[in-house]
């Protein structure tokens, strides 16, 4: 899958990721107006910044793991506390990328 970002008339579209085999983006949740978070695979997560347009991994291995979400069932999911501060990645792939959490910190330079 690929996250896009486009505004609400249509315009400007904006494709985030590139296409890779069994890569599944999902989890998606804007951290302010101009910070997108998102998994990338099973064990990878990364935010996008709108203002530079760049991609930063924030958590796990840079070359996301894919997943077979059909016949294998795996599938991951994050969660961000309320103040933004600690991020909690769940998932059900192998053993190697059980459940974890660990502060997550942004620049605060905007």
């Amino acid at each position: 899958t690929n996250v896009w970002i486009i505004n609400i008339d249509g315009a400007n579209p904006v494709q985030v990721t590139n296409h890779a085999d069994w890569v599944y983006r999902d989890n998606l949740v804007w951290l302010d107006d101009n910070s997108l978070l998102f998994t990338d695979g099973t064990s990878s997560v990364k935010v996008y910044d709108l203002i530079d347009e760049s991609i930063k991994n924030v958590l796990g291995p840079e070359t996301p793991n894919g997943v077979c979400l059909d016949a294998c069932g795996g599938d991951s999911q994050f969660i961000l506390s309320p103040d933004k501060k600690y991020l909690v990645l769940l998932s059900s792939g192998s053993e190697e990328e059980g459940g974890v959490v660990m502060p997550y910190e942004r620049s605060e330079e905007r």
